[in-house]
């Protein structure tokens, strides 16, 4: 037996998130809309690229330092 209930309220989510992004910038482009289901990994916005640059440079740098000291620790590790 289904039950109707007719009454006027609030209706809250169970989940909420905050999303952030890790860089500055100017927004330029949206790829969603509101209320839509996102997945892990989609693209949602796009930022001025011009401003993400110099962020991009630094991530690409400690990529660099990071793949050398794990050179260094194998090269370590083979000669013990």
């Amino acid at each position: 037996m289904p039950v109707y209930i007719s009454a006027i309220g609030t209706v809250t989510p169970v989940y909420t998130v905050t999303v952030t992004s890790r860089i500055a910038g100017e927004l330029m482009e949206i790829h969603y809309k509101e209320d839509q289901i996102v997945e892990k990994g989609e693209l949602l916005a796009r930022l001025t690229p011009v401003l993400s640059k110099p962020f991009m440079f630094k991530r690409k740098g400690h990529l660099a330092r990071d793949q050398a000291q794990l050179a260094n620790a194998r090269i370590r590790f083979a000669a013990l």
